[in-house]
């Protein structure tokens, strides 16, 4: 019988696969080397990191993550040692765009945004992005979309340059993968230049990935009142948590 580790608190797993297999149940974070040696698959969450240190020497041939993204996996590694992987693009997305849509409306009902019709500005019009626009416009709100990947593919008709997004915006919603060293590199793309760019007075959300954003620019610019405030949904370093970051965040 096959054996597979499982991160035990991804929903609703446990019993799915016990028929046919020898399922381990640990929690994604406290996956090692020795739990995996004999493993013939993995079913994780973003909270494993399959890297080098992890895979090497295993009988791991399958990964499976529960998750839009795929950093926390060496694609490249496992591309040479011929372990297949796999993620789940969109599994998260409705969830994803009611969290901003409810902290919007929160912070509307407070009187943070004043504005009859904002303009909210979507960075990353994936599936997210895309579900976020879509219900935006449907309540009411005029949106701009930035993805350059999408905008090289499909043309610039319904794309708009970020230096437009960010001056025009009320809202600007985080929605971009994670991209460390492509052309369309992400890492921190969030910076003190990004926020000195930003109209005065927006709010900024981020429910894409920690990394995305330079945490200490995001302090900068709420504590210098260059934007209204920020809603964080996600951290550098996850687990742990920026603690300015938190303090200044409005929601967190």
């Amino acid at each position: 019988m096959k054996k597979i580790v499982v991160d035990c608190n991804i929903p609703f797993i446990e019993g799915a696969l016990d028929d046919v297999a020898h399922v381990s149940y640990i929690k994604g974070e406290d996956i090692r080397h020795s739990d995996i040696s004999d493993a013939d698959a993995l079913i994780i969450r973003t909270r494993t990191l399959c890297d080098r240190e992890l895979l090497k020497g295993s009988t791991v041939r399958y990964i499976a993550s529960a998750t839009i993204g795929y950093d926390h996996i060496d694609t490249g590694y496992c591309r040479k040692n011929n372990i297949f992987w796999s993620n789940a693009p969109g599994c998260n997305a409705s969830s994803v765009c009611q969290y901003i849509l409810s902290a919007i409306s929160l912070l509307y009902l407070q009187g943070e945004i004043n504005k009859n019709r904002p303009t909210l500005g979507i960075i990353g019009a994936g599936k997210i992005g895309g579900k976020l626009s879509e219900a935006a416009r449907a309540m009411g709100f005029s949106v701009i979309l930035n993805d350059p990947p999408r905008e090289e593919a499909e043309g610039s008709v319904q794309f708009t340059g970020i230096d437009t997004l960010l001056s025009e915006s009320d809202i600007v919603s985080l929605n971009t993968p994670l991209d460390l060293h492509g052309r369309h590199r992400t890492y921190h793309m969030t910076d003190g230049r990004f926020f000195e760019k930003i109209k005065q007075g927006a709010w900024f959300i981020n429910t894409a990935r920690g990394p995305v954003m330079d945490s200490g620019a995001v302090v900068k610019a709420v504590s210098s009142g260059k934007i209204g405030g920020a809603v964080i949904d996600v951290w550098e370093n996850e687990p742990l948590t920026d603690n300015e970051l938190r303090e200044a965040a409005r929601i967190a």
